[in-house]
């Protein structure tokens, strides 16, 4: 399939955001290498007959620990090292801007 910037419109309009024409040639390409990419993948022999994942590994196999419960601390141990205490909670600084 080769892709075009009728393409890139069409995508930009489904998704609702803005697309400058600018970038058009950068993701044409980004978009060219992928195929390519996918035409080297497809001439893999009997790839056809393998199963479709979207995770490479298999899940099924997971074994979770048990949780052991041990011992507790108060909420006056907890607090004893912070210096800022709010409503009963931890007041840390805000970390996103």
């Amino acid at each position: 399939m080769e892709i075009n910037d009728t393409h890139f419109k069409k995508w930009a309009l489904d998704l609702m955001f803005e697309l400058k024409k600018e970038v058009y040639p950068s993701l044409k390409q980004d978009f060219d290498m992928m195929n390519n990419y996918m035409t080297l993948i497809n001439k893999f022999d009997k790839l056809s007959d393998t199963e479709q994942k979207s995770f490479p590994f298999s899940t099924t196999e997971v074994e979770f620990r048990k949780d052991d419960f041990t011992s507790t601390i108060s909420q006056e141990e907890a607090f004893s090292n912070t210096k800022e205490i709010e409503n009963g909670e931890i007041k840390v600084p805000k970390v996103v801007i």
